[in-house]
Protein backbone atom coordinates (compact mmCIF):
# COMPACT_ATOMS: atom_id res chain seq x y z
CA UNK A 1 0.00 0.00 0.00
CA UNK A 2 2.84 2.39 0.81
CA UNK A 3 4.52 1.61 -2.51
CA UNK A 4 1.29 2.25 -4.42
CA UNK A 5 0.62 5.49 -2.53
CA UNK A 6 3.76 7.03 -4.05
CA UNK A 7 2.19 6.68 -7.50
CA UNK A 8 -1.16 8.29 -6.57
CA UNK A 9 -1.33 11.93 -7.62
CA UNK A 10 -3.52 14.60 -6.11
CA UNK A 11 -4.50 15.29 -2.50
CA UNK A 12 -8.06 14.02 -2.82
CA UNK A 13 -6.94 10.88 -4.63
CA UNK A 14 -4.36 10.16 -1.94
CA UNK A 15 -6.97 10.63 0.77
CA UNK A 16 -9.40 8.28 -1.01
CA UNK A 17 -6.65 5.70 -1.46
CA UNK A 18 -5.60 5.96 2.21
CA UNK A 19 -9.18 5.63 3.46
CA UNK A 20 -9.73 2.65 1.17
CA UNK A 21 -6.59 1.00 2.55
CA UNK A 22 -7.76 1.62 6.12
CA UNK A 23 -11.18 0.16 5.31
CA UNK A 24 -9.64 -2.92 3.67
CA UNK A 25 -7.30 -3.40 6.63
CA UNK A 26 -10.22 -3.22 9.05
CA UNK A 27 -12.19 -5.79 7.05
CA UNK A 28 -9.22 -8.15 6.89
CA UNK A 29 -8.61 -7.76 10.63
CA UNK A 30 -12.27 -8.41 11.40
CA UNK A 31 -12.44 -11.44 9.08
CA UNK A 32 -9.32 -12.99 10.57
CA UNK A 33 -10.55 -12.33 14.09
CA UNK A 34 -13.89 -14.03 13.48
CA UNK A 35 -12.54 -16.93 11.44
CA UNK A 36 -9.31 -17.81 13.24
CA UNK A 37 -9.85 -20.79 15.47
CA UNK A 38 -7.85 -19.46 18.40
CA UNK A 39 -9.68 -16.13 18.37
CA UNK A 40 -13.20 -17.02 17.29
CA UNK A 41 -14.58 -17.44 20.78
CA UNK A 42 -18.27 -17.40 21.49
CA UNK A 43 -17.94 -14.07 23.29
CA UNK A 44 -16.46 -12.36 20.21
CA UNK A 45 -19.24 -13.61 17.97
CA UNK A 46 -21.85 -12.63 20.53
CA UNK A 47 -20.54 -9.07 20.64
CA UNK A 48 -20.56 -8.73 16.86
CA UNK A 49 -24.01 -10.33 16.68
CA UNK A 50 -25.13 -7.84 19.32
CA UNK A 51 -23.76 -4.97 17.26
CA UNK A 52 -25.63 -6.18 14.19
CA UNK A 53 -28.81 -6.55 16.26
CA UNK A 54 -28.38 -3.00 17.61
CA UNK A 55 -28.07 -1.61 14.07
CA UNK A 56 -31.10 -3.65 12.97
CA UNK A 57 -33.15 -2.28 15.85
CA UNK A 58 -32.21 1.30 14.99
CA UNK A 59 -33.11 0.68 11.34
CA UNK A 60 -36.44 -0.83 12.39
CA UNK A 61 -37.35 2.35 14.22
CA UNK A 62 -36.58 4.42 11.13
CA UNK A 63 -38.98 2.37 9.03
CA UNK A 64 -41.84 1.78 11.46
CA UNK A 65 -42.45 5.21 12.97
CA UNK A 66 -43.37 8.45 11.14
CA UNK A 67 -40.64 11.12 11.10
CA UNK A 68 -38.39 9.38 13.66
CA UNK A 69 -35.57 11.91 13.11
CA UNK A 70 -37.66 15.03 13.64
CA UNK A 71 -36.82 15.48 17.32
CA UNK A 72 -34.66 18.30 18.65
CA UNK A 73 -31.70 16.16 19.73
CA UNK A 74 -32.33 13.18 17.47
CA UNK A 75 -29.58 13.96 14.97
CA UNK A 76 -27.03 14.18 17.78
CA UNK A 77 -28.16 10.76 19.01
CA UNK A 78 -28.03 9.36 15.48
CA UNK A 79 -24.42 10.58 15.21
CA UNK A 80 -23.40 9.25 18.60
CA UNK A 81 -24.86 5.80 17.95
CA UNK A 82 -22.47 4.66 15.18
CA UNK A 83 -19.55 6.26 17.03
CA UNK A 84 -20.35 4.19 20.12
CA UNK A 85 -20.73 1.00 18.09
CA UNK A 86 -17.40 1.65 16.40
CA UNK A 87 -15.77 2.09 19.80
CA UNK A 88 -17.32 -1.18 20.99
CA UNK A 89 -16.08 -2.99 17.87
CA UNK A 90 -12.55 -1.58 18.21
CA UNK A 91 -12.25 -2.67 21.85
CA UNK A 92 -13.66 -6.10 21.04
CA UNK A 93 -11.19 -6.65 18.21
CA UNK A 94 -8.31 -5.53 20.42
CA UNK A 95 -9.32 -7.88 23.24
CA UNK A 96 -9.99 -10.83 20.94
CA UNK A 97 -6.48 -10.86 19.47
CA UNK A 98 -5.10 -12.32 22.70
CA UNK A 99 -5.47 -16.12 22.83
CA UNK A 100 -3.59 -16.73 26.07
CA UNK A 101 -5.12 -18.48 29.07
CA UNK A 102 -5.72 -15.20 31.02
CA UNK A 103 -7.48 -13.74 27.99
CA UNK A 104 -9.68 -16.81 27.60
CA UNK A 105 -10.54 -16.69 31.29
CA UNK A 106 -11.40 -13.00 31.01
CA UNK A 107 -13.71 -13.64 28.05
CA UNK A 108 -15.53 -16.41 29.86
CA UNK A 109 -16.20 -14.53 33.09
CA UNK A 110 -16.71 -11.15 31.43
CA UNK A 111 -19.28 -12.38 28.92
CA UNK A 112 -21.37 -14.09 31.59
CA UNK A 113 -21.21 -11.06 33.88
CA UNK A 114 -22.10 -8.74 31.00
CA UNK A 115 -25.26 -10.67 30.19
CA UNK A 116 -26.33 -10.55 33.84
CA UNK A 117 -25.45 -6.85 34.05
CA UNK A 118 -27.49 -5.93 30.97
CA UNK A 119 -30.59 -7.69 32.23
CA UNK A 120 -30.16 -6.25 35.73
CA UNK A 121 -30.00 -2.67 34.42
CA UNK A 122 -33.09 -3.21 32.29
CA UNK A 123 -35.10 -4.69 35.16
CA UNK A 124 -33.87 -1.93 37.47
CA UNK A 125 -35.00 0.88 35.14
CA UNK A 126 -38.16 -0.81 33.83
CA UNK A 127 -39.22 -3.37 36.45
CA UNK A 128 -42.27 -5.58 35.92
CA UNK A 129 -44.84 -5.52 38.70
CA UNK A 130 -43.42 -8.51 40.68
CA UNK A 131 -39.96 -6.91 40.83
CA UNK A 132 -40.85 -3.33 41.72
CA UNK A 133 -39.86 -3.96 45.34
CA UNK A 134 -36.55 -5.54 44.36
CA UNK A 135 -34.72 -2.40 43.23
CA UNK A 136 -31.93 -2.67 45.85
CA UNK A 137 -31.19 -6.27 44.87
CA UNK A 138 -31.22 -5.44 41.15
CA UNK A 139 -28.92 -2.46 41.73
CA UNK A 140 -26.52 -4.68 43.67
CA UNK A 141 -26.50 -7.24 40.83
CA UNK A 142 -25.96 -4.56 38.20
CA UNK A 143 -23.06 -3.00 40.08
CA UNK A 144 -21.37 -6.07 41.55
CA UNK A 145 -21.48 -8.46 38.58
CA UNK A 146 -18.51 -6.84 36.77
CA UNK A 147 -16.54 -6.65 40.00
CA UNK A 148 -17.19 -10.33 40.73
CA UNK A 149 -16.20 -11.29 37.18
CA UNK A 150 -12.96 -9.33 37.48
CA UNK A 151 -12.17 -10.86 40.86
CA UNK A 152 -12.88 -14.41 39.68
CA UNK A 153 -10.87 -13.93 36.48
CA UNK A 154 -7.93 -12.50 38.41
CA UNK A 155 -8.03 -15.37 40.87
CA UNK A 156 -8.43 -18.06 38.22
CA UNK A 157 -5.68 -16.76 35.92
CA UNK A 158 -3.47 -15.42 38.72
CA UNK A 159 -3.02 -12.22 36.74
CA UNK A 160 -4.61 -8.79 37.23
CA UNK A 161 -4.71 -8.25 33.46
CA UNK A 162 -7.29 -11.03 33.22
CA UNK A 163 -9.46 -9.19 35.73
CA UNK A 164 -9.20 -5.91 33.86
CA UNK A 165 -10.06 -7.62 30.57
CA UNK A 166 -12.99 -9.38 32.22
CA UNK A 167 -14.26 -5.99 33.35
CA UNK A 168 -13.95 -4.72 29.76
CA UNK A 169 -15.82 -7.73 28.38
CA UNK A 170 -18.59 -7.29 30.95
CA UNK A 171 -18.79 -3.59 30.03
CA UNK A 172 -19.15 -4.29 26.30
CA UNK A 173 -21.56 -7.21 26.60
CA UNK A 174 -23.58 -5.47 29.32
CA UNK A 175 -23.96 -2.26 27.32
CA UNK A 176 -25.05 -4.07 24.17
CA UNK A 177 -27.38 -6.40 26.06
CA UNK A 178 -29.10 -3.51 27.83
CA UNK A 179 -29.48 -1.57 24.57
CA UNK A 180 -30.98 -4.53 22.70
CA UNK A 181 -33.37 -5.48 25.51
CA UNK A 182 -34.42 -1.87 26.11
CA UNK A 183 -35.15 -1.09 22.47
CA UNK A 184 -36.89 -4.43 21.86
CA UNK A 185 -39.20 -3.70 24.79
CA UNK A 186 -39.75 -0.12 23.58
CA UNK A 187 -40.83 -1.29 20.11
CA UNK A 188 -43.02 -4.05 21.54
CA UNK A 189 -44.84 -1.51 23.73
CA UNK A 190 -44.61 1.53 21.39
CA UNK A 191 -42.66 3.34 24.08
CA UNK A 192 -45.12 2.64 26.88
CA UNK A 193 -45.73 3.30 29.70
CA UNK A 194 -46.61 6.91 28.92
CA UNK A 195 -46.05 8.48 32.32
CA UNK A 196 -47.01 12.03 33.30
CA UNK A 197 -43.54 13.41 32.63
CA UNK A 198 -43.42 11.94 29.13
CA UNK A 199 -46.89 13.26 28.30
CA UNK A 200 -45.96 16.71 29.57
CA UNK A 201 -42.80 16.81 27.46
CA UNK A 202 -44.71 15.50 24.44
CA UNK A 203 -47.32 18.26 24.60
CA UNK A 204 -44.57 20.89 24.71
CA UNK A 205 -42.38 19.29 22.05
CA UNK A 206 -44.43 20.09 18.97
CA UNK A 207 -44.35 16.43 17.95
CA UNK A 208 -47.54 15.03 16.44
CA UNK A 209 -47.10 11.31 17.14
CA UNK A 210 -46.92 10.11 20.73
CA UNK A 211 -45.53 6.64 20.01
CA UNK A 212 -42.72 8.09 17.89
CA UNK A 213 -41.86 10.59 20.60
CA UNK A 214 -41.84 7.85 23.24
CA UNK A 215 -39.63 5.58 21.13
CA UNK A 216 -37.21 8.45 20.50
CA UNK A 217 -37.06 9.00 24.25
CA UNK A 218 -36.39 5.29 24.76
CA UNK A 219 -33.61 5.42 22.16
CA UNK A 220 -31.97 8.30 24.04
CA UNK A 221 -32.11 6.25 27.23
CA UNK A 222 -30.62 3.24 25.44
CA UNK A 223 -27.73 5.39 24.19
CA UNK A 224 -27.15 6.57 27.75
CA UNK A 225 -26.94 2.94 28.83
CA UNK A 226 -24.36 2.28 26.10
CA UNK A 227 -22.17 4.87 27.82
CA UNK A 228 -23.13 4.48 31.48
CA UNK A 229 -22.87 0.70 31.81
CA UNK A 230 -19.30 0.41 30.43
CA UNK A 231 -18.08 3.27 32.63
CA UNK A 232 -19.61 1.81 35.79
CA UNK A 233 -18.63 -1.78 34.92
CA UNK A 234 -15.02 -0.86 34.18
CA UNK A 235 -14.71 1.26 37.32
CA UNK A 236 -16.11 -1.41 39.64
CA UNK A 237 -14.42 -4.22 37.73
CA UNK A 238 -11.06 -2.54 38.22
CA UNK A 239 -11.72 -2.55 41.95
CA UNK A 240 -12.53 -6.25 41.73
CA UNK A 241 -9.01 -7.01 40.51
CA UNK A 242 -7.63 -5.54 43.72
CA UNK A 243 -9.60 -7.61 46.19
CA UNK A 244 -7.20 -9.26 48.63
CA UNK A 245 -8.40 -12.81 47.96
CA UNK A 246 -7.97 -12.61 44.17
CA UNK A 247 -4.22 -13.07 44.14
CA UNK A 248 -2.23 -16.03 45.30
CA UNK A 249 -0.41 -15.45 48.58
CA UNK A 250 3.20 -16.55 48.31
CA UNK A 251 4.49 -19.07 50.78
CA UNK A 252 7.02 -17.22 52.96
CA UNK A 253 8.93 -20.40 53.66
CA UNK A 254 9.11 -21.61 50.08
CA UNK A 255 12.40 -19.86 49.31
CA UNK A 256 14.06 -20.34 52.72
CA UNK A 257 17.50 -21.78 52.50
CA UNK A 258 19.57 -23.37 55.21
Amino acid sequence: MRAELAHVDGRKARWRFSLGCAWATGLIWTRLTLSAREHARLSVRLVFAGGVAAVALAAYGLTQYPQPLSGHDTWAAATAFPALLLTYATITLALSRDATRPATTARRYGTAAGAVTGWAWFLLLSPPAPLKQSAPALLAIALLSPACAAALATRSAQHTTAGTNAALWSAIVGGLAAFIIWMTAAYARDGRPYDAGLLHDFHHSGSSHLATYAVRDAFATALTLLILIPVVALALGSLGTRLPHTTRTPNPGADNTV
